[in-house]
């Protein structure tokens, strides 16, 4: 029953994301204090399993960091942005965190990774790793979802590759504008 509930939210979200049906609440969030929605505290659930990959993570999160943006759609994005990192990263790797002002970036290391696949990273049900295509923990439609829910919340998230890295930035779509100008 879980699964069918996580299934049919994830249709609801969907649904509302593609056809604006949806009314998401603006609020300021705190990327740096206790509240559910901050990305220390959004990182929670994922911990344990960097833990036992022996991962290195790094939050450098700054005090006034903060993006106004509704914080359900939020959580959704840290959810998966993190548990990508967490999965992709290969064994003993690094993830670093960063929050400066309204901007948002995690960074992993991504051995083997290409500029090809990067580009390919939002596409619905694409996945690097095709012996995980009858997985139902990853249907390929993760980062497609975030990409979808920071669009309907004017934020922009974007990916690129750097020095065999791959950094997620979610900022305000004016921020995008500017820095394309």
């Amino acid at each position: 029953l879980a699964v069918a509930d996580a299934g049919t939210a994830t249709g609801d979200l969907i649904v509302n994301v593609d056809y604006g049906t949806g009314t998401f609440d603006g609020q300021i969030i705190s990327l740096n204090s206790s509240g559910d929605e901050a990305a220390e505290k959004s990182w929670e659930p994922h911990a344990k399993k960097a833990e036992q990959r022996n991962l290195e993570v790094d939050f450098d999160v700054e005090d006034e960091a903060a993006l106004q943006t509704d914080p359900g759609m939020l959580r959704h994005i840290f959810d998966n942005l993190f548990s990508n990192a967490v999965e992709y990263t290969h064994e003993g790797g690094r993830i670093e965190v960063e929050a400066q002002g309204d901007r948002f970036e995690i960074t992993n290391s991504a051995d083997g990774v290409t500029e090809e696949e990067v580009g390919q990273f939002f596409d619905r049900c694409w996945r690097r790793d095709p012996s995980r295509s009858d997985s139902a923990e990853h249907s390929g439609l993760g980062l497609s979802l975030a990409k979808a829910c920071a669009k309907a919340l004017n934020l922009s998230l974007s990916a690129r590759l750097e020095d065999s890295k791959v950094r997620f930035s979610l900022i305000p779509n004016e921020k995008m504008s500017a820095a394309s100008s």
